[in-house]
């Protein structure tokens, strides 16, 4: 289960820069994209 140390990892990172522990990370992009890729979102707060 190698990819649950890297999803820590990530998750980890991205609430570090961010500041915000409130982060999703998945490991498992099959049937989520195309092939050799995967998605990527970001909920951005803008204040407003």
């Amino acid at each position: 289960h190698w990819h649950r140390q890297i999803k820590s990892c990530v998750g980890g990172v991205v609430a570090s820069v961010t500041g915000d522990p409130a982060v999703f990370v998945s490991v498992a992009a099959v049937h989520q994209g195309p092939s050799g890729g995967g998605p990527v979102a970001a909920v951005v707060d803008l204040g407003a």
